[in-house]
């Protein structure tokens, strides 16, 4: 016995299908995504990074810091003029830093603020003159460290003293 042939349907009947399918499954895809407003995403990024400015957060924690909500919104525009002067501002806020601890003697924490400059704004204009100012702070730190260095005498070693027994143990023994 023979098979029965299937009908087969025509091949435009077949490609109009297809394109419905697709059609719908494009119609479904554009409900649902949402649309993205960059002057939106732009606008909350720049509060963010005044609050996080404002609360100390220049460069810490990662994601939520000042410098990175910043960075995000050049992202989006990059000749973002609150942006530019957003960084300008940190990076000032840690040359004023930079200038106080050169000033104090305090050459740790002058390193850590030049540091940081360097990071947010590598060609700030201040920055040339506070780094020789630092490297003039290190080596009259390196003339005065030697004369202030004594031998001193060493103290005696401590005795170690077994802890005093009661007297009831001492009956006992």
């Amino acid at each position: 016995s023979r098979p029965k042939d299937i009908p087969r349907p025509p091949w435009i009947a077949v490609v109009a299908a297809l394109l419905a399918v697709a059609g719908l499954m494009w119609w479904i895809a554009a409900e649902r995504k949402p649309s993205i407003d960059p002057q939106a995403v732009i606008a909350t990024n720049l509060a963010a990074a005044q609050r996080a400015f404002r609360e100390g957060h220049s460069l810490e924690p990662r994601g939520q810091s000042a410098i990175d909500y910043y960075n995000t919104v050049l992202a989006l525009e990059p000749a973002n003029a609150a942006a530019h002067q957003g960084i300008d501002q940190i990076a000032d806020r840690f040359a004023v830093q930079a200038d106080s601890a050169i000033a104090l003697g305090q050459v740790a924490a002058a390193i850590v603020a030049l540091h940081s400059i360097r990071r947010v704004r590598p060609e700030h204009r201040q920055l040339p003159q506070l780094e020789q100012r630092l490297d003039a702070a290190q080596q009259k730190l390196a003339a005065i460290v030697p004369e202030r260095v004594e031998l001193a005498p060493h103290p005696p070693p401590k005795v170690v003293r077994a802890p005093a027994i009661s007297s009831s143990a001492q009956q006992n023994m």
